[in-house]
């Protein structure tokens, strides 16, 4: 399914203090997060038109931000009922508040994970995205599987 971008979901995984992570180990933290959040989003209504478009990581505590994306007969649905997929983002979003998760080398170290941020535009601003889609002036993007760095900016 292809997909157009329409936000991203920010968790935070905090680790043991004054461990510091491996990238790989940040990357199987983030990886753990994002399968947790798209088995939520399976079970949503917007399963069929809804979709993580990538899913990326930052070190420090473990930062995984995963980015969103509706088919276009998804943003239509979205705009049309915009409030109610608002709410049923969120309540997906924090059904993860507070999972531990498992950091890879270690069987002893666990991260707890907790939402940060949720960034979803206006429905004015998913309007003009329908607009564009429909008229081809942006292109779609197909999910990717991996899991990548993110360099803070």
């Amino acid at each position: 399914m292809e997909l157009y971008e329409i936000g991203a979901v920010t968790y935070c995984t905090n680790v043991t203090p004054g461990d510091s992570l491996f990238p790989e180990e940040a990357e199987y933290v983030a990886s753990q997060v994002s399968e947790l959040f798209l088995s939520r989003l399976a079970e949503s209504p917007y399963a069929e038109d809804v979709g993580v478009i990538r899913a990326e990581y930052e070190l420090g505590c473990v930062i995984t931000t995963i980015t969103i994306g509706a088919s276009l007969a998804g943003l239509y649905k979205i705009i049309v009922d915009y409030e109610k997929f608002k709410s049923g983002l969120s309540q997906l979003a924090k059904d993860l508040n507070g999972v531990y998760v498992r950091v890879k080398q270690s069987l002893h170290r666990n991260g707890s994970t907790y939402i940060m941020r949720i960034n979803l535009p206006d429905e004015r601003v998913l309007e003009v995205t329908l607009k564009k889609a429909e008229n081809q002036e942006i292109k779609p993007l197909s999910p990717t599987k991996s899991i990548t760095s993110r360099s803070r900016k």
